[in-house]
């Protein structure tokens, strides 16, 4: 779910403030997504704050709150990225495409799915290729773990998924 929230100059009072108590991230570059040439797919849960690059530096420098949470957010994101890289370096292809997928998938009752990714969307997210993605897709598929259409992974085990994910297995 991306929440936009649009201000308009001042950057500043009541709603300002609201934002920032919910807010984990206020600047539009840093929001963790995947982007894509129709759509952008928030894999978190975020609230987007869109102002111009002086006026947001402007609201830094007179909301020392603000300030603090963004550097937060900054440095968690660096630890996850680094974090990323490590496990890029070090995972195999399949447990970082198991993990990813548990952690996007929407949980609607009985159903548990993917929906508007391409297996390319998947690769770029994971460090991986296509071909990559669509062998594993393919493997799962016979082990009955997932059923795949275009733009669509349903998780039909997602247990085996947590073992995968868990580095558990193979592919």
């Amino acid at each position: 779910m991306i929440a936009m929230s649009r201000t308009e100059p001042p950057l500043g009072g009541p709603a300002f403030d609201e934002l920032l108590s919910r807010a984990d991230l206020v600047a539009r570059d840093a929001v963790p997504i995947a982007a894509t040439r129709e759509r952008v797919v928030a894999v978190d849960d975020v609230v987007v704050c869109d102002a111009p690059a002086g006026q947001f530096l402007g609201a830094m420098t007179t909301h020392p709150r603000l300030a603090a949470k963004v550097a937060m957010v900054l440095a968690r994101q660096l630890f996850e990225l680094e974090q990323v890289v490590e496990r890029t370096a070090s995972d195999p292809a399949a447990t970082r495409l198991a993990e990813l997928l548990l952690r996007v998938a929407r949980r609607d009752g009985t159903w548990t799915a993917v929906e508007g990714m391409s297996e390319a969307d998947l690769a770029r997210m994971i460090g991986a290729s296509r071909e990559t993605v669509s062998r594993l897709v393919a493997d799962w598929e016979r082990q009955g773990i997932v059923r795949g259409r275009p733009r669509l992974i349903e998780l039909a085990d997602e247990a085996a998924l947590q073992r995968l994910s868990a580095g558990a297995g193979d592919s």
